[in-house]
């Protein structure tokens, strides 16, 4: 089913809190690296929906389940 939001803003919504750690290549603007890993905070991983910018679809919890194993 795709959602409505999708077939007439092209714009996906979810319940699941997303984006809510900046993922990137700078402890300015951002709170992890690519695999996870806090800035300043050495072997501080975080592993869930905050670091997915966005939404991806209509369940992103395939998408947090993979990030764990993503950062080893």
């Amino acid at each position: 089913m795709v959602p409505p939001t999708w077939t007439r803003d092209r714009y996906l919504i979810t319940l699941h809190p997303l984006g809510g750690c900046n993922m990137g290549n700078a402890s300015i603007d951002d709170v992890v690296i690519h695999v996870g890993e806090g800035f300043g905070y050495r072997n501080l991983f975080l592993a869930d929906g905050a670091i997915v910018p966005e939404a991806l679809g209509v369940n992103p919890s395939r998408t947090i389940g993979a990030l764990p194993s993503a950062s080893q």
